[in-house]
This record gives C-alpha cells, structure tokens and sequence, in this order.
C-alpha cells in the first residue's frame, strides 16, 4: 500500500498515481489525501491551503510544491 510507503517510494510512482488520477481510479480525496502525505514526509509539516477552495486546486497546489509539475 502507497500510504504507508516511504518518501523515495512515494516519488518513484507519482506518474502511475498521476495517471491513475486522471483515469478516474483513484478520486480526488484519495489523490489528496496522497499528495499531503507525500508533502508532509517531504517538507516535515503538514500543507495549508488558504479556504475556501476546491479538492482539485488543493491538488494542483501540492503538484506544483512537489515539483511535479511539467
């Protein structure tokens, strides 16, 4: 299970977890859920986004602060 994996786990299949996202087997929560992990382990805080705001604009912010973004 990737929620219990480590950092170098976690970053080493963010593109099947991505696509996998994109293809709508995974939801948004979910893919949340993994992306604030991913950036907790990363930076050792937890990320806060300003509210209001929506699941996915939470994502699109944990992409570009994770750098994996394009």
């Amino acid at each position: 299970m990737i929620q219990h994996a480590g950092l170098s786990y976690r970053e080493q299949f963010y593109p099947e977890m991505q696509s996998a996202y994109d293809q709508g087997f995974i939801n948004v929560d979910r893919f949340s859920f993994y992306l604030g992990r991913t950036y907790e382990m990363k930076y050792g805080e937890r990320f806060k986004m300003p509210s209001p705001f929506l699941p996915e604009e939470e994502i699109d912010s944990l992409i570009q602060l994770l750098g994996y973004s394009n």
